[in-house]
């Protein structure tokens, strides 16, 4: 048979050929060969189904560990089954607003083995009011007991305050997280990374750094992973900053600016294979801080008495005290 036979012979699903003559020793071994390719399609199918299962098991759990926040969007798309990029919400009991945007080494399976774990840290601790320094050091010693060497989680932690209209952000080895002035039309702020990811060394506690700013009712943060940016179409050429940037500082896009980088990224990547794992957050910060304020009645505790139930609730801090307990979750 000449090439363009056998072109279309593989074309149609064929996997070996037997040519004219043949002996029964290759016969046998091309029985043997079929043998082997059923068992690893039967083995891939297996395996493709078992991360399914995985992957509805991870989801149902880690959608019991974050909140719905007002007004926030999130894109998130795989390379594979399983995602190495995290998002994830929470509110402290005053109200303020904790989210977390995190991506693993690679992706995959291996990428999203910690996932379950630092969600777990990060929805308890948020709850029980712990500051995000904190939250973020007990993240980082276990994700160093737990990784392999050579695994990390890069990571970034946004903090809203809506009552004093104050924002905090903690960037480890994330790309910029961007704060966009709607009056403006422009970027507000440029938070880069100022520190390693976590889960390379035990202790961060002299290595932790973040800022804090003030922000107004019609800003609002964009964060994203590096697998946006490090995108590549057909012809080679990365997404890029550049390009992210340019979008979200087109004239009157601030309204639609999720939907804008998502419509440009669609089709600068087209229908080509991702690399790596893609994440796009946008949080308004209006809803949030009407969001404080709205629960302010709810967080003041009042205490009817009578003549027959008075008591009174006391604690005592001295100075070396304050050093090494947080009272706030105490009380």
């Amino acid at each position: 048979p000449d090439d363009e036979m056998l072109l279309d012979c593989l074309a149609a699903g064929g996997n070996d050929f037997l040519f004219y003559t043949f002996t029964p020793v290759v016969l046998e071994a091309c029985i043997q060969n079929m043998d082997q390719l059923r068992e690893l399609k039967h083995c891939y199918k297996s395996s493709v189904h078992e991360q399914m299962v995985g992957k509805q098991i991870l989801s149902a759990a880690l959608s019991a560990r974050t909140i719905d926040v007002d007004g926030m969007r999130v894109l998130s798309r795989s390379a594979a089954i399983f995602s190495g990029d995290l998002v994830l919400s929470a509110r402290k009991p005053n109200g303020e607003l904790h989210v977390l945007l995190a991506d693993f080494t690679g992706h995959g399976l291996s990428a999203a083995i910690g996932i379950l774990p630092i969600a777990d840290m990060f929805s308890v601790m948020t709850e029980k009011g712990f500051e995000p320094d904190k939250i973020l050091k007990n993240i980082n010693k276990k994700l160093y007991r737990l990784l392999p060497t050579g695994m990390f989680m890069a990571a970034c932690m946004l903090q809203i305050d809506g009552r004093k209209r104050l924002a905090s952000v903690w960037n480890s080895g994330m790309p910029d997280v961007y704060l966009l002035d709607h009056d403006a039309g422009k970027i507000k702020r440029r938070i880069k990374s100022t520190r390693i990811p976590l889960g390379i060394n035990e202790d961060i506690d002299e290595r932790l750094e973040y800022e804090v700013f003030s922000i107004n009712p019609e800003d609002l943060f964009i964060m994203h992973s590096d697998g946006l940016t490090d995108a590549v179409d057909s012809s080679g050429s990365m997404f890029g900053t550049n390009r992210l940037v340019s979008i979200m500082e087109e004239p009157k896009s601030f309204s639609n600016v999720f939907d804008k980088i998502v419509s440009a990224f669609d089709k600068f990547s087209a229908d080509n294979q991702l690399s790596d794992d893609i994440t796009l957050v946008t949080i308004p910060c209006n809803l949030n801080m009407e969001h404080a304020m709205s629960n302010r009645a709810d967080t003041d505790v009042r205490i009817d008495s009578d003549t027959k139930g008075n008591w009174c609730l006391s604690m005592e801090l001295s100075g070396q005290s304050l050093l090494s307990v947080d009272p706030v979750q105490v009380i």
